[in-house]
């Protein structure tokens, strides 16, 4: 739509974003605002500067040369990620020879939610842990946590008053996802390795090490503000692209020539892994384009007789494996 809008106007794609893009501290229409940088005007100006972009009126006379179309499309978007009521449990042990164990509730769903957990435990600890076991939901009990009530809903009132009680949290554990994974599900052990090392807990763990936890009661404890919940999620990430397409004028025949991909994620805590993850939303967006079709009614996939001979995924013929440049912007 926002193509066909630049067409009718007519406006250059990328000043027609770069003058309507969210601004640092507006609200969305959701009405809430981010609680992150909004970096749009930056990954406008490298997909504008891209050779892809710059070069499309030179490749496209090209094209009509050699008998084959010659397209350039652009696209920038942004996706939320948490629900403004996620939690997570992590728990960070070492032992006296130094052995150092991460828990995590988190479950491995392809996010690298454990990689990612120990190199935040490193950053704090100065070594790669010797264990990292996720999908313990166990491993909590002698915290004594208790919730009540619904975090989405509750007020401040009630909140305040349930926030007395020492062991009681908004909620306790919530189901992994793929955009909370690496932000919420590390979170937790990331601090409480930052516990360890500013407070000093390993000597106490030196003497300690073999016997039982000793819980201590906190004194002070500051939730987020119940009004957080009116407005939906406050943080996201942004990603824009450019890609050239060539289409065969006999055959009809599609190829993907080249594809830029720019990337605002953050501290990315283990690169290889969002870039993996990159390459791999690239493949569903070139699926969700071209290939992807899901007919309605008793032929669709609803009747649950279908499998991957009658909903094509992109493959490596698809796409362009040596064509695809992915940028992640550096944190500031």
């Amino acid at each position: 739509m926002v193509d066909e809008i630049c067409t009718a106007l007519p406006l250059d794609p990328i000043e027609f974003r770069r003058r309507n893009a969210l601004a640092t501290a507006g609200r969305t229409l959701a009405g809430n605002t981010y609680s992150v940088s909004i970096r749009t005007p930056e990954v406008l100006d490298k997909l504008e500067q891209h050779p892809i972009w710059k070069e499309q009126a030179e490749q496209k006379t090209r094209g009509q040369q050699a008998g084959v179309l010659v397209g350039t499309g652009v696209a920038c978007a942004t996706k939320n990620y948490g629900t403004g009521g996620d939690c997570s449990l992590g728990r960070v042990e070492i032992g006296p020879n130094g052995r150092i164990t991460i828990s995590c509730d988190g479950v491995e769903i392809g996010n690298g939610i454990g990689t990612a957990a120990a190199n935040r435990v490193a950053a704090h600890l100065g070594a790669v842990a010797d264990e990292v076991a996720l999908a313990r939901v166990d491993a909590f009990g002698p915290l004594g946590l208790v919730t009540s009530g619904d975090p989405y809903t509750m007020n401040q009132k009630l909140q305040d008053a349930a926030a007395r009680n020492p062991r009681w949290v908004p909620a306790i554990s919530s189901a992994t996802g793929a955009s909370t994974g690496a932000h919420v599900g590390t979170h937790p052990a990331a601090e409480a390795a930052r516990v360890v090392f500013r407070f000093g807990l390993w000597p106490a763990a030196m003497r300690r090490g073999a016997g039982k936890f000793v819980r201590i009661d906190r004194s002070n404890v500051k939730f987020p503000p119940t009004n957080l919940n009116r407005s939906g999620p406050t943080y996201t990430a942004l990603c824009g692209a450019v890609v050239r397409i060539e289409i065969d004028r006999g055959t009809g025949a599609l190829r993907i020539a080249k594809a830029y991909s720019v990337l605002e994620c953050g501290q990315a805590l283990v690169p290889e892994v969002v870039l993996g993850q990159a390459h791999g939303g690239f493949a569903m967006g070139v699926g969700y384009a071209l290939l992807e079709s899901l007919p309605f009614y008793e032929d669709g996939p609803g009747n649950g007789k279908w499998n991957l001979g009658q909903y094509r995924v992109a493959r490596g013929s698809d796409l362009p494996l040596q064509g695809l440049e992915v940028e992640m912007l550096p944190t500031r």
